[in-house]
């Protein structure tokens, strides 16, 4: 199982920026599971996991300054 978009990395709403990130996942989530067979999956969902989380810490952070709100907690991504 994995989870995308404000599932994952909820976004406040200043930058508008969480269908823009649930697209993102959806793109590297197809690119990672690409011709992937059954025993592959687990692998296939940690290299999206690691390919997603610095682009979707960076934007939640850039999100919660533009509200003032600062940024994130660390470890939330």
């Amino acid at each position: 199982m994995t989870l995308l978009g404000d599932i994952a990395h909820a976004m406040v709403p200043f930058r508008a920026q969480g269908t823009a990130q649930a697209i993102g996942d959806a793109a590297v989530l197809g690119d990672a599971l690409a011709g992937a067979t059954s025993p592959e999956v687990r692998d296939a969902l940690d290299r999206y996991a690691s390919r997603r989380l610095s682009t979707a810490t960076s934007v939640q952070a850039s999100c919660a300054r533009a509200g003032g709100r600062g940024p994130p907690p660390a470890g939330g991504a």
